[in-house]
């Protein structure tokens, strides 16, 4: 089992790494996502509380005008004396939008690391855990000077981009902006 507190000796307390951001993918996997509605309109692995042309079977009703004959559920009708049809639960996937902040207030330590680190290692945690899970990701990355919206998209790219803007963002480089004579703190 990973545990999710550890990190390796080579990370940096106040800066982020690629490397070192795709490596939260195995501990990610012991993030559950999960949830008891969804309302989303794709298709995907979630259940959804919609009736309708599904995978999943939910319940058989009794024949109503203008239901699609090619849903009769021809063993029940057989037993009964009325037609009944087959009602089915859609699946459905949802997004999984995810915060940052980077801003200026967030670049100070308590124990020992960067709080700017510790939301960038949240993130792509729930990043690699919405992967994991099947789940469009997508988000906002958002500092002093610029913000960057990322649309839910599916798959391990949608990971892969979230971790690189989020070491990319001009925030990391811009943030010892020569406040009370502090220096820039290397990347």
């Amino acid at each position: 089992m990973h545990r999710l507190d550890h990190t390796a000796k080579d990370v940096s307390p106040v800066s982020v790494s690629q490397a070192g951001l795709i490596r939260l993918s195995g501990p990610a996997r012991a993030i559950a996502l999960d949830v008891l509605r969804v309302n989303s309109l794709q298709t995907g692995a979630y259940v959804s509380h919609f009736r309708g042309r599904g995978m999943e079977f939910d319940e058989s009703r009794p024949y109503q005008p203008g239901d699609d004959p090619r849903s009769i559920d021809w063993r029940v009708t057989a037993r009964s004396t009325t037609a009944y049809t087959k009602l089915f639960r859609e699946e459905r996937e949802r997004p999984v939008l995810v915060v940052t902040d980077l801003r200026a207030n967030m670049h100070f330590a308590t124990r020992g690391c960067f709080k700017s680190v510790n939301a960038s290692r949240t993130a792509a945690l729930i990043a690699w855990a919405a992967h994991h899970r099947g789940d469009r990701l997508g988000g906002i990355i958002f500092g002093d000077t610029t913000h960057r919206e990322l649309k839910p998209r599916l798959g391990r790219r949608a990971a892969l981009r979230y971790v690189h803007q989020l070491v990319e963002h001009p925030d990391w480089t811009n943030r010892g902006v020569q406040k009370r004579g502090q220096t820039p703190f290397p990347r």
